[in-house]
């Protein structure tokens, strides 16, 4: 028999007749009035939860919970406990306790005994309860009576063990209570404010943490919902005080500065009521716990900002009290900001401590000294400008604040150079001299900045106006600087004009040296020498500073004439300068030259110059060292053992023979990329040299960029990838300039510690490219090894580089020389000689169209190709160009030759045939025999540079008064090399024992040393520049 049809209930009847007739502000209603009920709902159940889940619930007490929240329901003057964000339920949830107030609103309607109730109750709970709780927790009895409210039934949730019927007893009895108490307000209810004081005031009477950590949280909380009064009530304002300074006696400055933030962050608040909260006891011991105990430096940044929070109130009114004490605190605000990089916060601690600064200007200037120490130059410059300027700063705060202010300028791209001279000359009229080196400066910097003339000219009439000539030491300095931009703007008449007037003004700049040498200098620009000698001859040499200056200012003319010319012509100039004029030789002339004659060399005139200077009354110094120990180095290729015996004789002979220049040549040559040697080889020769360690950039206190680059490169031969990044990054944080160098051993350092595919190395290289900087070299350097990589997996290998460079050419990144020898290297590795040799022509003309064979590692390219197709001609012409190129008697290009010779014999082409193999090898073996015949004469030059070298230099100490040495008494100074070897360079045993390991795999190795892409990138060995390692033997066509 199958069921009878549900009948709708008669509620829900008339609800559907409502909705149906009923107009739209019933619809409101009865949305509104659903709406209501189903928040004081879910209320109710979450104010139930927390009770349940409190230390000291207990059964009994559900009843007095449930009976809080009816009452929270029906008696508007009680608050509910915690009302909660319920705006996101489910509908799932919403439409259950919908259903479950409908049953219970039916049931009351109708009147239906215990019984149905229960069955009813039993079916709407036969599912998960609405709120996630099991079956079993529903209550097994449920007796729900009428009763008659003035308002809306209101459904509420059963508590477990508490029948309905008991609840609402205990409803009545407490409603009872509180209207016999008065006032119709529960005894349960929040306290009011009045009583809060009070708790306040017994808290800080008995002191008990307890009490006041209660107390303070009834400020929070009565804060937080805005029932607290605000910050002009006495009593309240009194009693937060109170607490607060109880919180400084027992030093709890946290809990006190959680008082004190709350009501700043409210309203504002006058002086006075704010100095009762002791802020300046509350921030010392803030200051005092943030700081790290080990340093006594690092102050946490979250703690400094609420000190910084508590130093800046909003008050009501100015602020008219000056304190030391709080002065004081204002500067231990400002270092602790400034160390942790906060200027925008120190500016902001600033304004305020000037309020309570008697002596304003003295604080503004250290405040600009410390924004120009932290790196914000724009903002110490805006400071100057607007405040120190009208302050009446006092002559010896000027003379202290005008070169950091000068150096902001500079460093923030020549930022307000004409406001910032302006000013300087109004608050230095009548009460200073300026320097004139501040006012060069800034008149540069204006011409930096605009790159007018005009404006410059017009500029500097307005400084003369101004009275610039009252308030400058020597005004004579000021015009050559102005004669300078002049020249190189191009206005030759304005600065013979300028010239005139200064000379006019001030006689004795006829014959001025600086000046005339500038004149000098852009003569020789316009290749006008009889202008120049005619600049040398009016200069005046009556003085010391005056021959520093004519030596100085001869060099770039010297520079300017050597482009030109033979190097035999500009030492005939140069001597007729020296000899007839009396010009004096400086040092940076000797090294000139040195390099002149190194660089083609001519090791007869190279000692003959030596020779000359240490007897023209130049004095034989470190530069003189540097000279000879680089031109050993670069052009005749000494070995790091010669080189570090000639450096240990110099050193021997007189210590000031050598300087931190001399010892940084060392130090780069002991960390040469032309060796293998690491870690402990490497270390073992650095520590053989006896010199300093290079510890500024490791200590983060060197940007500049030779210390950087060598720095990174002891790193990375010590094995310490990371280090070097590190310190990389710490040198770009205190503002190192771009220097591709310096990213290129970064590079080389993020690539040892990371896996393909490289992301974090190209986030390195791209942000130097995203600030403007050139990185092409080094992104082909990466996408070389990609190459490589996908060469690896196997195919068509000239099908995939062909590929890799359309792609490249489409991105419109220009192809350079080492993309395209990493391309010939896989082809050789695969047998492509023709694509090999394709490759290497490329690349010669992506090298400003050079001819091939335009280095060694093209050489060795074209070379190997040759000999893998047996190219006779090709092989001769390649070794035509190795014998008239500088890296003939590199070892690389012997070891070249012998490995190509080795390719010949091994050809297996179809139509090879033994005599032409034959004469191949005839060619190469010839080739070597010249090789090895050069190196042998380049040896005999070494010695002989060796030699000289020291003798010249002996001489010369000699001469300065230094005593005799003789080098057999001094250990490894001599020819037989005794005991001392254990003790003092025991790391050559490792580099015997390294090199001969070397030896003994050069057989089995492939390409040794086949290629150097980049020298940067070669400081593991050559292992990353592509030297071949790793790769298959070339497959001989088939």
């Amino acid at each position: 028999m199958s069921s009878p049809l549900p009948v709708p209930s008669k509620a829900a009847l008339t609800a559907l007749r409502g909705l149906v007739v009923g107009t739209s502000c019933t619809l409101a209603l009865i949305a509104e009035d659903r709406r209501r009920r189903i928040r004081n709902a879910l209320t109710a159940i979450e104010n139930g939860e927390r009770i349940r889940q409190a230390k000291n619930y207990n059964t009994g007490g559900a009843a007095l919970a449930v009976a809080l929240e009816e009452e929270s329901l029906l008696d508007a003057g009680v608050s509910p406990l915690a009302p909660g964000p319920y705006a996101a339920l489910p509908t799932e949830i919403i439409r259950q306790y919908d259903s479950a107030r409908a049953a219970e609103l039916e049931q009351l309607r109708r009147g239906e005994d215990a019984s149905e109730s229960k069955t009813t109750h039993k079916e709407n709970d036969s599912g998960p309860h609405a709120c996630g709780q099991s079956r079993r927790e529903t209550p097994r009895s449920f007796t729900p009576k009428k009763r008659t409210l003035t308002g809306q039934h209101h459904f509420i949730p059963p508590v477990e063990g508490t029948p309905i019927t008991q609840t609402r007893h205990i409803h009545h009895r407490f409603s009872r209570k509180a209207d016999n108490e008065g006032g119709g307000r529960s005894s349960l209810a929040f306290p009011s404010n009045d009583k809060i004081v009070v708790m306040i005031q017994e808290a800080c009477r008995t002191r008990e943490l307890g009490q006041m950590e209660k107390a303070a949280s009834l400020i929070f909380e009565a804060t937080n919902q805005n029932q607290a009064p605000g910050n002009l009530n006495e009593a309240w304002m009194e009693a937060s005080s109170l607490l607060c300074r109880t919180y400084l006696d027992l030093e709890r400055a946290e809990d006190a500065a959680k008082i004190l933030s709350t009501l700043l962050a409210r309203a504002p608040l006058t002086e006075a009521r704010y100095f009762d909260f002791q802020p300046v006891r509350l921030i010392e011991l803030l200051l005092a716990n943030a700081t790290q105990a080990k340093t006594g430096e690092n102050i946490c940044p979250a703690k400094l900002e609420t000190a910084i929070g508590l130093f800046l109130p909003r008050f009501t009114e100015k602020p008219v009290v000056q304190s030391a004490e709080l002065l004081a605190v204002g500067r231990a605000l400002l270092d602790h900001a400034f160390a942790v990089g906060k200027s925008t916060r120190a500016i902001d601690v600033y304004w305020r401590c000037i309020s309570v600064s008697e002596s304003q200007y003295d604080f503004t200037s250290w405040v600009i000294t410390k924004l120009h120490d932290a790196g914000d130059y724009k903002a110490a410059i805006r400071l100057f400008l607007a405040n120190y300027c009208k302050m009446s700063p006092s002559a010896p705060s000027i003379i202290r604040i005008a070169g950091p202010v000068v150096q902001c300028v500079e460093k923030a791209h020549n930022y307000k150079s004409a406001q910032v001279l302006k000013t300087l000359l109004n608050i230095a009229s009548g009460r200073c001299q300026l320097k004139t080196e501040w006012v060069m400066r800034l008149l540069t910097a204006h011409w930096r900045r605009h790159g007018s003339f005009e404006d410059l000219e017009t500029f500097f009439q307005q400084l003369i106006d101004l009275g610039l000539k009252d308030v400058t030491y020597h005004l004579d300095g000021v015009y050559r600087v102005m004669i300078e931009l002049a020249l190189e703007a191009g206005e030759d008449l304005k600065a013979e004009l300028i010239f005139d007037q200064a000379s006019t003004e001030l006689p004795q700049l006829a014959h001025d040296v600086r000046l005339l040498g500038i004149f000098a200098r852009f003569k020789a620009k316009q290749q006008d020498w009889e202008g120049v000698r005619e600049s040398f001859v009016a200069m005046k040499l009556d003085s010391k500073p005056a021959l520093d200056a004519c030596g100085t200012a001869f060099v770039p003319v010297v520079k300017t004439y050597a482009t030109g010319h033979t190097v035999q012509e500009t030492d005939a100039f140069m001597r007729s300068y020296i000899t007839e004029l009396k010009v004096p030789l400086s040092r940076y002339l000797v090294t000139l030259m040195a390099k002149q004659y190194a660089s083609i060399r001519d090791l007869e005139s190279f000692v003959e110059w030596l020779g000359y200077c240490s007897t023209a009354g130049f004095q034989v110094d470190a530069a003189f060292t540097n000279a000879v120990l680089v031109s050993c180095r670069r052009n005749w290729n000494v070995p790091f053992r010669d080189l570090r015996t000639l450096f240990r004789k110099l050193r021997a002979l007189n210590p000031n023979f050598v300087d931190r220049h001399t010892e940084r040549v060392m130090m780069d040559a002991a960390l040469s990329s032309d060796n293998k040697l690491e870690g402990g080889f490497a270390r073992g020769r650095v520590l053989s040299l006896r010199i300093n360690p290079n510890m500024g950039p490791i200590r983060g206190k060197s940007d500049t960029e030779h210390e950087v680059t060598l720095a990174m490169k002891e790193a990375l031969r010590y094995r310490h990838p990371a280090k070097a990044l590190s310190i990389y990054k710490r040198a770009l944080h205190l503002g190192m300039p771009f220097s591709e160098c310096a990213l290129k051993l970064a590079v080389n350092a993020q690539l040892k510690l990371e896996n393909r595919p490289y992301k974090k190395t190209y986030d390195l290289v791209l942000k130097a490219q995203d600030q403007g900087n050139n990185v092409d070299a080094i992104l082909n350097y990466l996408l070389g090894l990609q190459l490589a990589d996908l060469a690896a997996k196997g195919g068509e290998i000239r099908s995939i580089v062909q590929t890799a460079i359309d792609r490249i050419k489409e991105v419109g990144l220009k192809i350079a020389d080492t993309f395209l020898h990493r391309a010939a290297l896989i082809c050789l590795s695969s047998g492509h000689f023709e694509g090999a040799h394709h490759y290497a022509l490329m690349a010669a003309e992506s090298n400003n169209h050079s001819e091939p064979c335009y280095n060694l590692d093209n050489f060795r390219i074209m070379l190997y190709s040759f000999a893998g197709l047996l190219n006779i001609d090709g092989i001769r012409h390649v070794l035509a160009k190795a014998m008239s190129s500088n890296y003939k008697e590199h070892t690389g290009c012997l070891k070249a030759l012998k490995r190509a010779r080795e390719m010949v014999m091994e050809a297996r082409l179809n139509d090879a045939k033994p005599q032409q193999r034959h004469d191949a090898y005839d060619v190469l073996s010839e080739g070597i025999d010249k090789i090895v015949e050069s190196r042998q004469r380049l040896q005999s030059q070494r010695v002989k540079l060796g030699t000289e070298s020291v003798r010249i230099m002996r001489q010369a100490a000699l001469d300065a008064g230094g005593a005799p040495v003789d080098f057999a008494e001094i250990p490894w100074l001599n020819s037989s090399k005794p005991k001392i070897r254990q003790d003092d360079d025991a790391e050559l045993d490792f580099e015997e024992e390294f090199r001969r390991q070397q030896q003994e795999e050069e057989g089995r190795a492939v390409f040794d040393e086949l290629l150097v892409l980049d020298s940067a990138f070669s400081t593991t060995g050559g292992k990353m520049a592509g030297t071949g390692a790793g790769l298959a033997r070339p497959v001989p066509a088939a």
